[in-house]
């Protein structure tokens, strides 16, 4: 399971992905929209929805650790009902073609279905996962004769899968139940869109414009406030690096978590784009120094970005920090810390061959 710091970067990601013009929405019954599907990474390609068969949509995107984690269960579901067709689909990123076919290789036979691509904020993201009022991934759905039958985090999908086979489910009360759910997700796509309104101002070079924008996108969704203070910190780095690293100072020391939380999403976002890594990396020494390598977010962040940089020696100490303040609170420690001790190991051995 992710930690909280992990979990907000991905909950904020997923928020920002479904933001965006308005797309047909589909609800449980609704005809299934076409697969559009932009590479295939594994198994035979599927063109169309048959019909007469039931298929299992998950998505999924190589920085989302739960996803990764939820495979092995989706691949136990495959191999247990032959007669259904799994289909894992990434979203929500750029496509790669050295990291995408590398993450579906080095999840091996734990990602034992149909795996592809179909687009970052567009294709099936659009079609399928905004349309159906998912804001988080991992996401599946289920389809069973060209309809849509069922949508929800594949942990929970046995039950409905094997009613859905059978014949006994019950659409009405799940289409009652997503109703539900739908004008909160709803206010959260109106909400991230206010701050996408106000980002795209800022990208034509209207600054006036895009303060008001973004003032009234907090007045509006208050609870937009942290998610604006990020922005302007954002905007900041750009335009006054000198107050920016000021500013990211007082994050790094101060005790409020938000806005430390601020200064690691910042690092971990900037260090994806061109010509960002020196800046991502300064963000993460300021909060890792901040805190003193002792802040367990922080310290997460850090094994991650490192990791992206390539930097085994900074990795090994952000590893060897987090496995000694692991919280006791945060979900299945002791897997995890098998996981940090076994890349220590890794890392290590690494580094003695030079």
């Amino acid at each position: 399971m992710p930690s909280p710091a992990q979990s907000a970067v991905w909950g904020l990601l997923a928020v920002a992905a479904s933001a965006g013009a308005q797309t047909k929405s589909i609800e449980p019954g609704s005809p299934a929209p076409p697969l559009s599907v932009k590479h295939w990474l594994k198994g035979k390609p599927v063109t169309s929805l048959a019909k007469n068969g039931v298929y299992v949509i998950e998505f999924w995107a190589t920085w989302c650790l739960p996803c990764a984690e939820e495979m092995p269960h989706v691949t136990a579901l495959a191999r247990a009902n032959p007669d259904i067709t799994f289909i894992g689909v990434g979203i929500w990123e750029e496509w790669d073609a050295v990291k995408h076919p590398r993450f579906v290789a080095k999840m091996g036979q734990k990602m034992g279905y149909r795996v592809g691509y179909s687009g970052d904020q567009d294709g099936m993201a659009e079609t399928w996962m905004k349309a159906g009022f998912r804001d988080s991934i991992p996401s599946a759905f289920v389809v069973k004769d060209g309809h849509v039958m069922w949508m929800g985090h594949p942990r929970l999908l046995d039950k409905p899968l094997a009613e859905i086979k059978a014949g006994t489910f019950d659409l009405a009360a799940f289409k009652s139940e997503q109703q539900k759910r739908r004008a909160k997700v709803q206010w959260g796509f109106d909400a991230a869109a206010a701050l996408e309104a106000a980002q795209k101002l800022r990208r034509e070079g209207k600054v006036e414009a895009s303060n008001q924008a973004l003032a009234s996108a907090v007045e509006e969704f208050p609870e937009n406030e942290i998610a604006a203070e990020s922005i302007r910190f954002s905007w900041l780095a750009d335009e006054d690096p000198v107050a920016w690293e000021t500013k990211a100072r007082s994050y790094a020391t101060g005790e409020d978590s938000k806005r430390l939380t601020i200064l690691n999403k910042f690092a971990l976002a900037r260090v994806a784009k061109p010509n960002g890594i020196p800046i991502a990396r300064k963000a993460l020494l300021i909060a890792l120094e901040g805190t003193g390598w002792k802040e367990p977010n922080t310290l997460t962040f850090g094994t991650s970005i490192f990791a992206t940089l390539k930097e085994d020696q900074m990795e090994l100490r952000a590893v060897r920090a987090l496995l000694e303040v692991w919280p006791e609170s945060w979900t299945d420690v002791e897997e995890e810390r098998t996981r940090l001790r076994a890349r220590e190991v890794e890392l290590t051995a690494k580094l003695k061959r030079g």
